[in-house]
């Protein structure tokens, strides 16, 4: 059986280097496989195909290599497989990048709970961008910054 290094493999290279260990290794193998019922198949060129996401496709290979159980999963001693990583659906060199309000809260817990309702901006951290900001560059009203269609900067 053929090993592969799977630290660095991206969702869609993980899914290549599966089916390349599937047919032995062999590319025109992996290129003519035949076994659509497979839900690596249309992504076995390691590439994107529209409508169909990278993730889901390894999250069911792992539930139909197991007996579908979260706990199957999760207990996988497959270690060596390319797509390991990635078997919970997520990707984990992702963790903490997805953008969001929430992710900020995250990073920032002295602001948590100190977003305007109106205009979902952190309130005391925005600072028009304009000459006639405060010298203490902290914005007294937001909103009225917002009303004003002003462009605001996160001061980080």
């Amino acid at each position: 059986m053929q090993t592969f290094k799977v630290a660095n493999l991206s969702p869609l290279k993980a899914i290549r280097k599966y089916c390349l260990l599937c047919m032995n290794g062999s590319s025109v193998e992996a290129r003519m496989c035949s076994n659509k019922e497979c839900s690596l198949w249309p992504l076995r060129f390691g590439r994107k195909v529209k409508g169909v996401s990278a993730l889901k496709v390894i999250r069911a290979k792992c539930k139909s290599c197991g007996a579908g159980t979260r706990a199957d999963i999760k207990n996988c001693q497959i270690s060596d497989c390319p797509s390991f990583n990635y078997r919970f659906g997520k990707n984990p060199s992702r963790r903490g990048i997805s953008g969001g309000i929430s992710n900020f809260r995250r990073q920032n817990p002295r602001l948590s709970g100190q977003f305007s309702a109106k205009t979902g901006i952190p309130e005391g951290i925005c600072q028009p961008v304009s000459p006639s900001f405060s010298k203490t560059g902290i914005c007294p009203d937001p909103e009225e910054a917002v009303k004003e269609k002003k462009e605001l900067l996160l001061c980080r």
